[in-house]
């Protein structure tokens, strides 16, 4: 009885293991599959030129696998610092996760705007809180969550365009942003800048205000021309408000209007010089990753030159060694 019990005991076993090793090869088979549909759909999102990531970081934090410097050349192309808004903010929104690719940055959710932090949490936000309210109040107006996804994501493009010492001394000083003493005072003027000044005070001021107060900022107000910080004389003035009531209102814009973008563009006639910009930045991508190939190149020559140095100095020194050795044998 025993015995037979113990044959039926080895019997269940082995039909279990047979059962277990089909259920890993379904699972593994499945993931496999999953696996190559995702590459292809990143594949297919990299052909439409979508960015295309492993992983989402939060929505305010800086992502350094953006393009910012691509996002530059095409501000540059750009009339209205508004249209550029919507316009970034809608290509923001276009990531591509291999992870989950049905996620977005900022999303509606009810009546809450969804968005990521750092560790991949979602966070809730009321729309007063993302957008700005209809009434704009002084003391509340730099806390919209956009102004600091702007800081996140704008400074950075604004990092190619402009340098902010010099911004700082051309208003304080009045003085043209290329006079010899301030390219003394501030360095020479970085290769994007001299078509960043070219643009009209008012696209300026526009992107120099959406990082206000982290950066600075300025506003023509019917007293002169002054510094966006917490001051209330400076918020409560209504051109500082109109300004930032139509920075938001862009911002939204892009968020909002996703499906009505194409459209946009087509009526502002913006895809020329959003292509335009793309060229250009194809050309500089091009020198950019031959300079830094140079470079390595001669650093790996570097490195294998002083490993040769070395060889042959141990090796003279272990001769002159071997000699001294030889000599006090005999």
């Amino acid at each position: 009885m025993d015995e037979r019990i113990e044959e039926i005991t080895r019997k269940l076993d082995k039909i279990l293991s047979i059962l277990d090793a089909k259920s890993k090869k379904l699972l593994s088979d499945r993931e496999r599959i999953k696996a190559k549909r995702d590459d292809d759909a990143a594949q297919t999102a990299k052909t439409r030129g979508v960015i295309v990531v492993d992983r989402l970081t939060g929505t305010f934090a800086r992502d350094d696998r953006l393009p910012y410097h691509k996002w530059a050349l095409v501000c540059l192309e750009f009339d209205s610092a508004l249209d550029f808004l919507r316009w970034v903010v809608h290509e923001y929104l276009s990531y591509h996760c291999q992870q989950d690719s049905r996620k977005r940055m900022i999303a509606r959710n009810g009546n809450y705007w969804k968005c990521y932090k750092s560790c991949g949490s979602e966070m809730f936000l009321t729309p007063v809180d993302m957008f700005g309210g209809a009434n704009m109040r002084w003391d509340t107006m730099l806390d919209v969550q956009m102004l600091k996804w702007c800081f996140k994501h704008i400074k950075p493009v604004l990092e190619y365009l402009v340098n902010d010492d010099r911004l700082e001394f051309v208003h304080e000083k009045q003085m043209p942003w290329d006079d010899e003493k301030v390219n003394v005072e501030c360095g020479p003027p970085m290769p994007l800048e001299p078509r960043w000044w070219r643009k009209s005070t008012r696209f300026q001021e526009t992107m120099m205000a959406c990082i206000a107060p982290y950066g600075r900022g300025y506003v023509r107000t019917n007293r002169g021309s002054m510094l966006i910080d917490v001051d209330q004389n400076v918020l409560e003035r209504p051109e500082t408000q109109a300004l930032f009531h139509s920075i938001y209102e862009a911002l939204r814009e892009g968020v909002m209007n996703r499906a009505a973008h194409d459209d946009w563009m087509e009526r502002k006639q913006l895809h020329v010089r959003v292509d335009r910009a793309e060229k250009a930045w194809r050309v500089v991508h091009k020198q950019t990753v031959a300079e830094n190939f140079m470079k390595k190149l001669k650093q790996d020559n570097a490195i294998r030159l002083g490993m040769a140095m070395a060889a042959r100095a141990k090796e003279e020194c272990d001769m002159q060694a071997a000699i001294e050795l030889s000599i006090k044998e005999v």
